[in-house]
């Protein structure tokens, strides 16, 4: 009988600790139910070409594929070069925005969070800085505005409880891991008894349930899925069509940045370290195919008319070994921060999205 009481309400108390994840699942998938049945069909769905790179990323990949076209924009534009050594993003050029670049919000924020760092940065870091930023918001409002995704403030609550599912399961899984080894402690200094039954019985029913919740997180869009409308769930099926090129092949740049935000830094990888030839697989080159020898830094083409998307391949490289902020720790996505994703959801497209406080948006440039 004195064992009974625990195995009762061990359970219980681990219910208690992990049902307000739970109701924030809820509540998002209400929200986003909600959300995609309010917003009022485009007159015109735009084709996946007329939009913004960063937009399409957003659109198929979330705001952690957006922080992608983000980045490789930057890089192609030379606004930033990665340390080979380091595997750090540093900015290129002034610490102010240019002329050209305060319509571009994502390029905006970029400017800013090195701005505000003084600092080179890993690429997570950076990644996770744009989709938390205002400038990811911007694009939400855009796509919003164009009738590809929902947007509302019950939403972006819902969304934002969502998207802090995550630390909130880490923080509960390292209470629940330190009750089991209290318990254990007890159990085996005072000998065995109903506390130190009911501590380890709920720190491992704490643990199953975390799993539980995990799982479904994932399978139902990641924890900041996109909250696409039909309009916009056609435009990102229209767009994984596009299919990355042999490798050597010439791109124009606009071209360049589609690829990416269709395929992320994940797929870029995978196909780079396909398509490359032996001799080149795992040597530190640079951009034009020469040896790097010395030289420690990762600079973008010499022009930006034609891309030779080799480039890409290796600033994703690059970028997804570099830092840290990736997967759980920071920018969720399973394929380390915008690739993906084990589910669509009701939001996604076969991609769990990024990261972010409110599903792209919310903190400060």
């Amino acid at each position: 009988m004195d064992l009974i009481l625990p195995l009762l309400w061990g359970p219980a108390i681990a219910y208690m600790v992990v049902h307000p994840l739970i109701a924030a699942l809820r509540r998002s998938r209400a929200a986003l139910e909600a959300g995609t049945a309010d917003t009022p069909p485009p007159r015109d769905i735009p084709r996946p070409e007329e939009l913004e790179p960063a937009q399409l990323g957003y659109l198929v990949g979330g705001p952690a594929r957006a922080a992608e076209v983000a980045l490789a924009d930057a890089f192609l534009a030379r606004r930033v070069r990665i340390d080979r050594d380091k595997g750090t993003i540093g900015l290129v050029g002034t610490s102010l925005c240019y002329t050209r670049e305060k319509k571009d919000p994502l390029r905006r924020a970029l400017v800013a969070f090195f701005r505000k760092r003084g600092s080179e940065a890993g690429a997570g870091t950076v990644v996770a800085a744009l989709v938390r930023g205002q400038g990811m918001l911007k694009v939400w409002e855009g796509l919003a505005a164009a009738g590809l995704v929902a947007d509302s403030p019950a939403l972006r609550t819902a969304l934002a409880a969502r998207a802090r599912v995550p630390g909130r399961i880490r923080t509960r899984r390292l209470l629940a891991a330190a009750a089991i080894a209290a318990g254990g402690g007890l159990h085996l200094f005072a000998g065995p008894g109903a506390v130190s039954t009911g501590i380890l019985v709920a720190g491992a029913a704490v643990l199953g349930l975390l799993e539980v919740v995990r799982a479904v997180m994932r399978s139902t869009g990641g924890p900041t899925p996109v909250p696409l409308t039909p309009a916009g769930r056609t435009v990102a099926e229209a767009a994984q069509g596009l299919v990355l090129p042999e490798a050597g092949t010439d791109l124009e740049s606009g071209e360049a940045l589609r690829h990416v935000a269709v395929s992320g830094f994940g797929e870029l990888r995978r196909h780079a370290r396909a398509e490359a030839p032996p001799a080149r697989r795992g040597r530190g080159r640079d951009l034009d195919g020469s040896d790097s020898g010395g030289v420690t830094g990762l600079d973008a083409p010499a022009t930006t008319d034609r891309i030779d998307l080799d480039s890409l391949g290796e600033l994703a490289d690059l970028c997804r070994r570099s830092g840290p902020g990736v997967g759980e720790g920071g920018i969720p996505g399973s394929d380390g921060w915008g690739g993906p994703a084990e589910g669509s959801g009701s939001g996604g497209l076969g991609d769990g999205g990024g990261g972010g406080d409110s599903g792209g948006g919310g903190g400060g440039e």
